[in-house]
């Protein structure tokens, strides 16, 4: 990537990976931030460290790595600017966590897609109590109702879907040498 100008191809392919990849990273910096405003700080801060590195990224490789390496450096920042306060763990077990949770990430990239693949084998009717369930601001007992279902139905309907999906993903895991 070069660093075309901020509305140029370079601005619109980051973005695009940006969006796509951000609740990832976000969860890689809420491993060790629990405090979510701490969170927040750190990924505004990541977002101009990753747009000022951007020249660095290689388009063959991993975005999430990369988001997550830049990331790695700025959670490092802020707890160094919070030494007046208590930190709640050692810098070795920050580094660790960390370490453990950029291991996790193949892992876990393996096992979204394998749940999107099991999510498209469901029945219509399973995928709708799905999207209904976990649509954007939504409750339970809206989606109750909106399925025309008792709550406990939809309750015991969702249950045994999830189990089916966490077979399914660890049944394609395994058959990948993934489990």
């Amino acid at each position: 990537m070069s660093g075309d100008s901020p509305r140029g191809p370079v601005h619109d392919e980051f973005m695009r990976l940006f969006s796509r990849h951000q609740r990832q990273v976000y969860a890689y910096i809420a491993t060790v931030l629990v405090n979510p405003a701490d969170v927040e700080e750190v990924v505004l801060g990541r977002i101009r460290e990753l747009w000022s590195k951007l020249d660095a990224f290689e388009r063959d490789k991993s975005f999430v790595k990369w988001a997550c390496g830049v990331a790695h450096l700025q959670i490092l920042r802020f707890f160094r600017q919070q030494k007046r306060k208590p930190l709640p763990l050692e810098d070795s077990t920050i580094e660790l966590l960390l370490a453990d949770r950029a291991q996790m990430e193949d892992e876990l990239t393996d096992r979204r897609n394998n749940l999107a693949s099991c999510i498209k084998q469901l029945r219509p009717a399973d995928r709708e109590v799905l999207t209904a369930c976990y649509a954007p601001g939504t409750n339970f007992k809206t989606a109750a109702k909106k399925l025309g279902r008792s709550t406990a139905a939809l309750y015991h309907t969702l249950g045994r879907i999830r189990r089916a999906l966490l077979e399914c993903v660890n049944r394609r895991m395994t058959q990948q040498g993934r489990a």
